[in-house]
């Protein structure tokens, strides 16, 4: 796309049309059903992605030796009381180095909009 390389925007701004554009073409392709799931990482269990992606299915896992692998570990995650979520921890990483700033007229409100989208 070609508003992607114009060398007058700063690295960030290029990184927020990017983020942007990329996860709106996915939520439309969500709404077309082109796409059958989508998760948030912070509230999935590593075995409802396995679920969701048909690794605990004998009918659409690609790779049979894993079928019961997978289904045991996730089993051993319920036994154990695990919920085998990511734990979440604040990002401190990039604390004052990271600003997002003289954002193009209507991408801050985009992106004000995708972050509602996304929850």
């Amino acid at each position: 796309n070609q508003q992607f390389l114009d060398k007058n925007k700063t690295c960030s701004l290029h990184m927020a049309t990017y983020v942007v554009e990329y996860y709106t073409m996915l939520l439309d392709a969500y709404d077309r059903g082109e796409i059958d799931a989508m998760y948030q990482i912070e509230s999935t269990s590593l075995c409802e992605v396995a679920q969701m992606s048909g690794l605990l299915d004998e009918k659409s896992t690609v790779y049979k030796p894993n079928l019961e692998v997978v289904k045991q570990k996730c089993k051993e995650e319920k036994s154990s009381g695990g919920d085998g979520m990511i734990k979440k921890s604040k990002n401190v990483i990039n604390k004052g180095r990271v600003k997002i700033e003289n954002l193009e007229k209507g991408l801050e409100e985009k992106m004000k909009e995708l972050y509602e989208k996304l929850g």
